[in-house]
């Protein structure tokens, strides 16, 4: 019988290093026939006919160490490392757990649907059909690869209407397929009905689900955005309907469901939102120092023409870089057949400054600072 080894193996096995000539003596003396490759490092050893206990390299490594002395072997701790396995796909992973978590605390029920769909619905919602074709379909209703969760979140939201669900909130994460059959990850949100369900804190009949209430709750899921309206999605509301942006980037739409797809699923109010996962940004937590020093608070009313939109008036201000401003929206809206084609717009303004108590003069000048570029740039000014 042979048993091959290397030197290195050997050394490594005992534990400390140990001259290639003195495991020669050793093994030599103990019967062993020894051969070694060209490089000197593999060696065969022939075990000799009585020694039946030989099977292995462990049990050579174990004839050396005995004849060494095993007290003569340096003891050393156990070195214990585990490998790194923190790569891309637990990376994902851990991202798309915590959105998870984050849409039901939000208010979501989760919802998990076959990558398959219907074909003929898709079609009437305005999506092509995938190039991979299934060979064997589950049934006539999931013939085709899915290009959106919003089919399927449609349905679940009809089905719970049906089951007499006044507020429906359901999301899901799952895969999509591009018409070439590219997969990809998408978090869906369906909101339908009220905006709660009824209850004595609510009242017999609480509001119905809005824009504004069904985007807030879609930014306590994913964090914040900024919204551009569109009109290029076309089962939802031309009317209602905006992409979503993070760090500049469009990840997704959100908007109403069109009025002629809500009657056709027997849906009542509903709004739908789809985000590209791969496209979100999962930022570490970055701590800024708060002011210790009071925020002052200006209002401005502008009169404005019914066409513009808030977000001409927001980049025209955002271009002034003013640090000490905090934030600023738009509070109120006021029409009358005296303004004609405009309206009056009141825009709240929040300064602080991280150093110092601002004056009111320091204001008043940002305010007319403000003011000017607004005329400047978009001829607009006071009320």
């Amino acid at each position: 019988k042979v048993v091959s080894f290397t030197m290195s193996e050997m050394q490594k096995m005992i534990g400390q290093e140990v001259a290639q000539n003195d495991v020669v003596r050793i093994l030599k003396k103990l019967g062993f026939s020894l051969t070694f490759n060209a490089e000197k490092e593999g060696a065969n050893a022939k075990v000799p006919l009585f020694r039946h206990d030989i099977v292995n390299a462990q049990d050579v490594c174990e004839e050396i160490v005995r004849m060494v002395g095993i007290d003569n072997i340096a003891s050393k701790p156990l070195n214990f490392s585990e490998a790194n396995r923190m790569n891309d796909t637990f990376v994902g992973y851990k991202n798309a757990l915590n959105l998870r978590k984050k849409a039901a605390a939000a208010g979501f029920f989760e919802s998990v649907h076959y990558v398959f769909d219907d074909a003929s619905e898709l079609a009437a919602l305005g999506f092509a059909p995938c190039k991979a074709e299934i060979a064997n379909p589950i049934n006539s209703e999931l013939n085709t690869l899915r290009p959106t969760l919003a089919n399927h979140l449609l349905k679940s939201a009809e089905r719970n209407v049906k089951n007499q669900r006044k507020s429906v909130k359901i999301f899901e994460f799952g895969s999509v397929f591009s018409q070439s059959g590219e997969q990809s990850e998408r978090f869906g949100f369906v909101a339908s009905g009220l905006a709660k369900e009824p209850s004595l804190l609510n009242g017999a009949k609480p509001a119905d689900i809005d824009f504004l209430g069904f985007a807030t709750a879609v930014r306590n899921a994913i964090g914040e955005f900024e919204l551009k309206a569109c009109d290029d999605v076309k089962y939802l509301s031309e009317f209602e309907q905006a992409k979503i942006y993070q760090n500049g980037v469009c990840v997704g739409y959100i908007g109403r469901v069109d009025v002629r797809v809500e009657a056709a699923r027997d849906l009542p109010r509903t709004y739908l939102c789809e985000i590209e996962f791969e496209k979100l940004k999962f930022d570490s937590a970055v701590v800024k120092a708060y002011s210790k020093f009071p925020a002052i608070s200006r209002d401005l009313s502008l009169i404005v023409p019914k066409t513009m939109k808030f977000e001409a008036i927001k980049e025209c201000i955002n271009a002034l870089k003013i640090e000490c401003l905090k934030e600023f929206a738009p509070v109120d809206i006021y029409s009358d057949d005296k303004l004609g084609d405009d309206v009056s717009l009141s825009v709240k303004f929040n300064f602080q400054d991280i150093q110092k108590t601002l004056e009111d003069e320091e204001v008043a000048a940002i305010m007319d600072k403000i003011l000017d570029a607004l005329k400047q740039n978009l001829n607009i000014g006071l009320r």
